[in-house]
């Protein structure tokens, strides 16, 4: 049986592969991603000693997920933590909707037939 690669979990909705992805460019800022599944819910704790950006946190989770483009997953929240689990601040994202954008950004630019 194959294994899928991080990437292709990810794009599943499994949690650990997109927490894993996310770690790859959080690392170098110490910030760390972990990230839960219930249902159609996705929530992504991301954790920091130092003060953590909120609107850029959620720009970049945001911007990183429409580019999985998810299976399976309707609403996220971006929890913002201290190393000791307290939580900072929470920022829903809803993710419906995303593709069918997408779908007609690609549909304004095809050329008629």
């Amino acid at each position: 049986m194959t294994q899928l690669n991080p990437l292709e979990r990810a794009k599943q909705g499994d949690p650990t592969a997109i927490a894993t992805l996310m770690n790859r460019s959080l690392h170098s800022k110490g910030i760390h991603a972990t990230a839960q599944r219930s249902g159609d819910r996705l929530q992504i704790d991301l954790e920091s000693d130092q003060p953590l950006n909120r609107q850029a946190l959620t720009a970049f989770v945001r911007s990183g997920l429409k580019n999985l483009g998810l299976v399976g997953i309707q609403s996220v929240v971006v929890v913002g933590k201290t190393p000791d689990q307290q939580t900072l601040w929470e920022e829903p994202i809803a993710l419906d909707g995303l593709g069918e954008l997408e779908r007609r950004e690609e549909t304004i630019a095809m050329p008629p037939r």
